[in-house]
């Protein structure tokens, strides 16, 4: 069952899906960023943006959700934008060196 603690959040727009992930992203809530993901990469959108701006906690599991979505976004022949986590969240991804290997943005 998915912590409490995340919600997520999925607006499409054209050909362009919007994945806002708010809360925590950990063991429990992987599952369930995941799930919802194969729903997302099921409508064979040009675009996908993770939202992390509003994300609290993320440990492996969670990263490794981030990555997997790179990894279906490239299977796909999609673009994934990942609107940057507040600082204490991004470190974790530029401690990973995964800054350089994922496309993050701003907004």
């Amino acid at each position: 069952m998915p912590g409490p603690d995340l919600r997520i959040g999925i607006e499409e727009h054209d050909d362009e899906i919007h994945v806002a992930v708010v809360g925590d992203l950990d063991l429990l809530g992987e599952e369930r960023l995941e799930a919802e993901l194969d729903r997302v990469w099921a409508r064979r959108p040009a675009t996908v943006v993770i939202d992390l701006r509003g994300l609290m906690f993320l440990d492996a599991r969670g990263v490794a959700a981030i990555w997997h979505a790179s990894e279906r976004a490239a299977a796909n022949g999609a673009a994934l934008r990942i609107v940057k986590a507040a600082e204490p969240v991004q470190r974790i991804f530029r401690l990973l060196d995964l800054e350089g290997q994922l496309e993050f943005v701003s907004e």
